[in-house]
């Protein structure tokens, strides 16, 4: 586990994180997911980026969002 993960359980024990869809094409491995680290507030979405070489990340990005308390629109954010 990575030291950064670890520093967010260690800081949030009562996070969580579900999974809302994965995506694997060639090299690149997307997860898009809902990370809530206070039980109290609605938390973010999150897409994570994996690009490999051979079973090996070599590459990794993550973008969120919080989730908003009013959208501006009827589409849900997951």
């Amino acid at each position: 586990m990575s030291d950064s993960l670890t520093t967010v359980i260690n800081t949030f024990p009562d996070g969580t994180w579900q999974t809302k869809r994965a995506v694997a094409e060639r090299d690149l491995v997307f997860v898009h997911g809902h990370r809530i680290l206070d039980p109290k507030e609605k938390g973010f979405s999150i897409v994570n980026i994996f690009r490999f070489e051979g079973e090996k990340i070599c590459e990794q990005w993550t973008v969120g969002q919080r989730i908003p308390d009013v959208s501006l629109n009827e589409n849900p954010i997951f």
